[in-house]
């Protein structure tokens, strides 16, 4: 029976398997048909779609897949729209799910599930607010979930399951164009069945989610009411970056680059019933940018634990383990928590809030970090002041209490807590304060606050104009409500601050609709009195005397004083009574400023009283500008008038008064003549001044200076005065003095002082004239022309001055004089005796920098035009003209002192006086001149001089033209005898450059008796020290003398340590080459002069004739040398003085007849030898023709005292020798001369034949001499002298012709 059963079973499991084996069969024939024949219903799909899910769709393609949860169709490139929207939502793959069991239960074909694969989904937030998804709007409409989620509801309860798989969505803010915010890798799953709904939020792939990103949200309710739901929720995000985030919102204001975010958040939310809330943050690194009034910070961390449990009416929030680091410095601790039960109709609302520990500066600074906007909407009510106002400090252990409502009113409210370092910035009515620690205890009925700290700052700019500086302040503060009347007090006021040490009480007692009544005592020491604009109040005292204290108190310390302030504050400041207000100090050391325009104050010892009508400063003592000032009052009686008047005297030195006036206004009006003045000498100062404060042009000055034996000086004017007795008076308008008595270098002048009426100027400080009238010494002069010999200025001479000083500081002055009485020892034109009156008239206008000067002497002799400027170190001449014997009209175009003019007569003698009179010297060589450099302020000059003379010299119609070249002069000449130009070469060096020098035109024509010094008077030796004489080069390109050019001419002096030495002395032409040298030293207390001479030349007729003597002597070759010494300067020399030697010398040549002599000069002792030839021929006219021939002349002469002494002159010829000796007495005009001739023997036998034998013999002897042509001896000598005057000296032979030669021993 059991093989029965069990062979049933087998053909039943067998028919089952053949049964199940066709089914399948069937099926996957014909799953796959249907697989090869879905896609070709694509439009009936479509058509199946839309009716099944209520959307409008299309699509591009579509395929059937099978899996073991039931066919999927894949449809791609689909378009949906909800069938009342307009934008459809594009997918790029859709796959459609159905259940086998569906399908089985034979229910209509209905899919279960869809998802969407790869999507790209476009999130949009428009400016208004509105959100939409692929541009259908979301959560806009009558109910909270909106007509989209309405018509997505019946959707997801059709489907049940909704996947979004690595898809991407796009996130667009505010109408941006391109997305900025791109999600990648994100997987959504949402499942719905019934009333429990979940969503799953995953990414996997997205860096700017972090390392990990979780989302679960689990719900339960009616699909269609969401804001009805029962949610549990959790997420989590692990090292997310923020920028990624919040960088559309907040980046304009915050830098997140480089910040981490942590997050860990789960909750419960019920809307009926008790919800939770747990979050957890840790966010770093956020870079905070500077504001208006806070530089960069760094949000270091922030991270917190946030607890909120309850209901929407009543809740309470948690907070633990907040941990906050900024720029590095991290907080405390800090725990704190806020409970809220919120007000209704039946019941009041409660607030109970306690925290920790906050630093307000961080949480400010946190907050500036906020979108304005969104600070806008939290501070929603307090128009975010209380949150954007500058605060600081931190509070500790705060406790908060009220119960009440804004609306209904508050009641138990309380307030504890302790704070340190507590500040912020004045608001409104409500003063700033900095640096305050303590604690506050405080209720509705009263309460505590003990405030101390060593550096409290304090601030009011609606009261005060200036904060104050940081002290020490140690109070405690109580009040309590009495009534309808708060009382307020504090046993103890105690302050340690730098402008003043304070103890004090106060009482202070605040009736309801009543200010104030008040107790205020204060004592205090150790003051700044320069502190005091500080605390003076705005608004209580009227503005021209309140901005007089502040600019007047400069210094001062105050040594002690009181404070009292008793009364009802409604009549402060109590003029008519009613209450006590006053400020008593005593001050050392200060310094007050009455007038801005006056001098300070100084070393102020004075007591100080301030009430509520006007106050008084009575000065003990105090100094100004060195003036002792005495029993000086400053007062305002009554701060309604505004009216301030000061009295005081003072003493002191004279300078001390010039300083003084200097600056005060009566001196600022004469400060041009007071600016660098000295004095001294004592003097006194009355002072009283009005100066209403509202209208200071009514101010009144009445005060005076007393001299009595005073000095005063201006080194800018080199004026001085001493012994100066008299008053000087001054207002607010003028200054005035009378019979003011001085002495100028010690003669006596009187000054008067006095206004001067202008009827265009009714007000203000009338210009002032000073007048002064007295004689004037030399040295006055001897100041002003510094640089001239003073000696050369004496005497005294009366003047009068007259000097006016006008608006601006202009200056109008003018000073005239006779001149009589003053001696003046100048070279001509300038010179004058003490006798000799000559009118000088200076006039000058200008002002503190620049002055015109007019001169006018001698009635128009001497004109000048000049300016001073004011270079920094006092006056300076910038520029001018001087006109001799003609008016300057204008300055002239470039700086310095231009001379122009003309004199009919100069004698160089007179220049060289000037030279003594002023010539700058070399430094270190007292004795040496630097060649009269011109001073810096000397321009140049030009004159035309109709006569020049210097001793025996003259020019008529000189031209001189004195230039600055560089820092040297220039000066050019031209005249009959010269043209050229003088000028420095170097440091010390001049040169002469003279295109011609004529000494035709130069020296006059001298008789023969004035040249020799026959007739001539003793000569004055020159006293010129040859010390004084600069290096010259002089070169002169053509030199005349006697109508003919003797060529180009150099020489150069060279100082030596006690003259000069002439070297490099050179004469070049085609007749005559010389060599010059020499010296001109000073020997003991007198000059000497050397000179050294050689001279060659190759044509002697040509070059005598063109000097003037005879052309007697030809020769090859003539040569002269001559050594002179002579006492005296180069122009001392005479023939009488002057010593020396010369040597002769000549070659190939002969001495011809002339009728003419030398008449002048050394060839004058070789008259002699002219007069030979002729005397030879007459004696022995058949021997000697009407020439001597030589082949040399050699000779040596000597000059002592006039005379010539030749020593002798031997000359040399084939016809004779002759031998000259004797003296020429150029002073006595005489000459003393043996002329001894030696004919050859020929010439010797002929001369006898001839005496003895007549003309025939002599000719034979002289024919048989040519034949023979044999050197003959020679056998006698013929003796000639010469003597007698100079105009009739002869020739006359005084021996035979047969005297044997004189034979010359060895």
């Amino acid at each position: 029976m059991m093989r029965v059963g069990w062979r049933g079973v087998s053909r039943s499991a067998a028919v089952l398997c053949v049964l199940m084996l066709g089914v399948l069969g069937v099926g996957i024939g014909g799953a796959l048909w249907l697989q090869r024949e879905v896609p070709q219903h694509r439009e009936e799909l479509v058509r199946w779609l839309e009716t099944s899910l209520g959307v409008a769709a299309t699509l591009d393609h579509m395929a059937l897949h099978w899996s073991w949860r039931g066919p999927e169709v894949a449809l791609g490139q689909v378009t949906v729209r909800a069938v009342d929207e307009q934008t459809p939502v594009a997918f790029r793959e859709v796959r459609v799910g159905f259940s086998f069991w569906r399908l089985l239960d034979g229910r209509r074909a209905v899919p279960s599930r869809v998802e969407i694969r790869q999507a790209e989904i476009a999130i949009e937030r428009r400016l208004d607010g509105r959100w939409l998804i692929q541009g259908i709007p979301v959560g806009s409409g009558e109910t909270d979930a909106g007509p989209a989620w309405k018509t997505a509801v019946p959707v997801l309860e059709r489907l049940g399951e909704i996947t979004l798989r690595d898809s991407t969505v796009s996130l667009t803010m505010a109408g941006r164009e391109q997305p900025f915010q791109r999600f990648t890798g994100v997987d959504v799953h949402l499942r719905s069945a019934g009333t429990h709904h979940r969503i799953d939020v995953a990414s996997r792939s997205a860096a700017m989610l972090g390392r990990n990103f979780m989302l679960s949200l689990d719900a339960r309710g009616d699909l269609a009411e969401p804001q009805n739901w029962v949610i549990d929720a959790a997420a989590e995000l692990v090292e997310a970056t923020p920028k990624d985030y919040f960088e559309p919102w907040v980046g304009r204001w915050i830098d997140l680059r480089g910040s981490h975010w942590n997050l860990r958040f789960e909750g419960h939310w019920d809307p009926v019933g008790e919800s939770r809330l747990t979050l957890s943050s840790d966010l770093r690194n956020i870079r905070l940018p500077p504001t208006a009034t806070a530089a960069a910070s760094r949000l270091d961390r922030l991270s917190g634990h946030f607890r909120w449990q309850g209901r929407a009416e009543e809740w309470t929030l948690h907070l633990d383990d907040l941990e906050v680091a900024l720029d590095g410095r991290s907080w405390p601790r800090v725990d704190g928590n806020l409970a809220v039960l919120a007000p209704t109709d039946t019941r009041a609302g409660s607030y109970e809030a306690a925290l920790s520990t906050a630093r307000l500066q961080d949480v400010r600074r946190v907050w500036q970090a906020v979108p304005p906007a969104w600070r806008q909407e939290l501070a929603e009510g307090a128009d975010g002041k209380p949150f954007d106002h500058p605060v600081e400090g931190e509070v500790h252990d705060v406790r908060f209490a009220a119960t009440g409502s804004a609306a209904q009113g508050w009641k138990d409210v309380r307030l504890s807590a302790r704070f340190n370092g507590l500040g912020w910035a004045p608001l409104g009515a409500i003063p700033g304060f900095s640096g305050l620690d303590g604690e506050i205890d405080a209720d509705r009925s009263g309460g505590w606050v003990r405030l101390g700290g060593d550096a409290v700052g304090f601030s009011d700019p609606e009261l005060f104009e200036k904060s104050w500086p940081k002290g020490g302040l140690q109070t405690e503060l109580q009040w309590e409500r009495d009534g309808d009347v708060w009382k307020l007090w504090s046993p103890v006021i105690r302050i340690r601050h730098p402008d003043l040490n304070a103890d004090g009480t106060l009482a202070l007692a605040i009736p309801a609709g009543r200010r104030p009544a008040i107790d205020l005592q204060v004592d205090f020491r150790d003051g700044n009195a320069a502190a005091l604009d500080r605390y003076l109040p705005r608004h209580h005292l009227p503005e021209p005397t309140a901005r007089w204290l502040r600019s007047a108190i400069l210094d001062g310390r105050i040594r002690d004083g009181r404070l009292r302030l008793q009364g009802d504050l409604q009549r402060f400041p109590f003029r008519d009574g009613g209450g006590t207000f006053e400020v008593v100090a005593h001050v050392e050391d200060g310094a007050l400023r009455f007038d801005p325009h006056w001098p300070v104050m100084e070393a102020v010892d004075a007591d100080l009283t301030f009430t509520g009508t006007g106050f008084r400063v009575d000065a003990r003592s105090a100094r100004s500008h060195g003036m002792v000032l005495e029993q000086t009052t400053v007062e305002m009686a009554d701060y309604g008038e505004q009216v301030l008047t000061a009295v005081g005297r003072g003493q002191g030195d004279h300078q001390a008064a010039l300083d003084y006036l200097s600056h005060s206004p009566p001196g600022q009006a004469v400060r041009v003549l007071l600016d660098g003045a000295r004095g001294s000498g004592p003097v006194r100062l009355d002072l009283a001044l009005r100066l209403p404060l509202h209208a200071m042009d009514d101010a009144s000055v009445d005060g005076a200076v007393h001299w009595d034996g005073a000095r005063f000086t201006q080194p800018a004017w080199r004026v001085g005065l001493d012994d100066i007795r008299g008053s000087l008076r001054f207002h607010e308008d003028r200054l005035e003095a009378k019979d003011v008595d001085a002495r100028l270098d010690g003669e006596p002048i009187r000054v008067q002082v006095s206004p001067i009426e202008d009827p265009r100027k009714p007000r203000g400080f009338r210009p002032t004239r000073v007048q002064m009238r007295g004689r004037v010494p030399a040295a006055v002069l001897r100041r002003e022309l510094d640089f001239l010999d003073p000696r050369t200025m004496q005497g005294a001479t009366g003047f009068e001055a007259d000097l006016s000083v006008l608006g601006g500081g202009r200056l109008q002055w003018s000073i005239r004089s006779p001149l009589t009485g003053m001696k003046l020892d100048w070279p001509t034109p300038l010179g004058k005796s003490a006798d000799e009156e000559r009118a000088l008239v200076i006039e000058g206008n200008g002002d503190a920098d620049r002055h015109l000067i007019q001169v006018n002497q001698g009635e128009g002799r001497l004109h000048g035009l000049l300016r001073l400027q004011q270079d920094g170190d006092g006056w300076s001449f910038d520029r001018g003209g001087v006109g001799v014997d003609q008016r300057v009209e204008r300055l002239p175009d470039q700086p310095g002192l231009w001379i122009r003019g003309a004199l009919e007569r100069v004698d160089l003698g007179d220049v060289g006086r000037w030279a003594s009179v002023w010539a700058p010297r070399e430094p270190g060589a007292p004795n040496r001149k630097t060649g009269w450099t011109l001073p810096a302020w000397f321009g140049g000059g030009q004159l035309n001089l109709g006569v020049v003379e210097w001793k025996s010299l003259r020019q008529n119609d000189v031209q001189l033209a004195l230039v600055r070249d560089g820092a040297a002069p220039s000066l050019q000449v031209r005249a009959p005898a010269l043209d050229g130009v003088l000028r420095r070469a170097g440091d010390a060096v001049w040169q002469a450059e003279l295109r011609w020098l004529d000494l035709d035109a130069l020296i006059p024509p001298r008789s023969p008796d004035v040249e020799s010094g026959a007739i001539a008077p003793p000569v004055a030796v020159s006293t010129f020290d040859p010390r004084q004489v600069p290096a010259l080069r002089l070169r002169v390109d053509r030199l005349r003398y006697r109508g003919s050019d003797l060529g180009r001419l150099g020489l150069q002096i060279e100082p030596v340590a006690d003259g000069v030495a002439l070297s490099r002395g050179v004469l070049e032409s085609t007749l005559l080459q010389a060599r010059g040298s020499g010296e001109w030293r000073l020997q003991g207390s007198r000059a000497q002069t050397s000179v050294r001479l050689e001279m060659e030349t190759a044509d002697l007729p040509t070059l005598a004739r063109r000097l003037g003597y005879p052309d007697a002597i030809e020769a090859r070759k003539a040569t002269l040398t001559a050594d002179l010494d002579w006492t005296g300067a180069p122009w001392d020399m005479t023939l009488r003085q002057t010593t020396g030697n010369f040597k002769l010398g000549a070659e190939d040549g002969s001495i011809i007849f002339r009728e003419a002599r030398p008449t002048t000069g050394i060839v004058m002792s070789l008259a002699g030898l002219y007069d030979l030839p002729r005397r030879l021929t007459r004696d022995f006219s058949g021997v000697f023709r009407p020439s001597l021939p030589f082949d040399t002349i050699r000779g040596d002469l000597s000059l002592r005292g006039g005379v010539i002494e030749t020593r002798p002159l031997e000359l040399k010829g084939s016809a004779a020798d002759v031998r000259m000796s004797g003296t020429s007495d150029l002073v006595r005009r005489r000459f003393d001369q043996e002329l001894v001739v030696t004919p050859s023997l020929s010439a010797g036998l002929a001369i006898a034949a001839t005496v003895a034998g007549g003309p025939i013999a002599g000719a034979a002897v002289l024919m048989g001499r040519e034949l023979l042509r044999q050197p003959i001896s020679r056998l006698v000598q013929i003796r000639y002298r010469f003597a007698g005057d100079f105009d009739a000296a002869t020739l006359e032979r005084e021996q035979g012709p047969f005297n044997l030669p004189e034979v010359r021993r060895p």
